[in-house]
């Protein structure tokens, strides 16, 4: 389903984005789409929908998703996990995230407070798709550059 962010905002996203914190500004690179094609291939999946839409979302993700990909959910709500569940074998990680942000301009996330993700539980295998051997990833770690890269 086709992202619901103004034209500006979905061009911007295909490459990246801008993120200001208080400990730095940088552009993070990043793939996105409205396309549902575009998670052909991909080892992780950051499902990021509202939840009206989880249902319609993941049955067009169904038949392009690797057998072995990682969904990890970031998505309001207590139910979407199982929704995701009923239409897609593939592994489902529910999360949590703690942020404060606001996009003060096209293409710009500006951090306002917090940034804990809380990770739901997953297979060893999963997990260590999810964290990747690069992400700068420590336990507890504070939002820092190195989370995003």
């Amino acid at each position: 389903r086709p992202a619901r962010r103004p034209p500006q905002r979905r061009g911007r996203a295909r490459a990246g984005l801008r993120l200001e914190t208080k400990s730095f500004d940088a552009f993070v690179p990043m793939q996105a789409s409205p396309d549902a094609s575009a998670v052909q291939g991909a080892k992780l999946v950051l499902f990021c929908v509202k939840s009206t839409d989880t249902a319609a979302t993941a049955l067009a993700l169904a038949p392009l998703l690797r057998a072995d990909a990682v969904v990890l959910s970031l998505q309001n709500g207590v139910e979407n996990t199982d929704a995701l569940a009923r239409v897609l074998p593939q592994t489902i990680v529910p999360a949590v995230v703690y942020v404060a942000t606001a996009l003060p301009a096209p293409g710009t996330v500006l951090h306002l407070g917090r940034g804990d993700l809380v990770i739901g539980a997953a297979a060893p295998a999963a997990f260590a798709i999810i964290i990747g051997t690069r992400s700068g990833y420590t336990r507890r770690s504070p939002l820092s550059k190195s989370t995003f890269i």
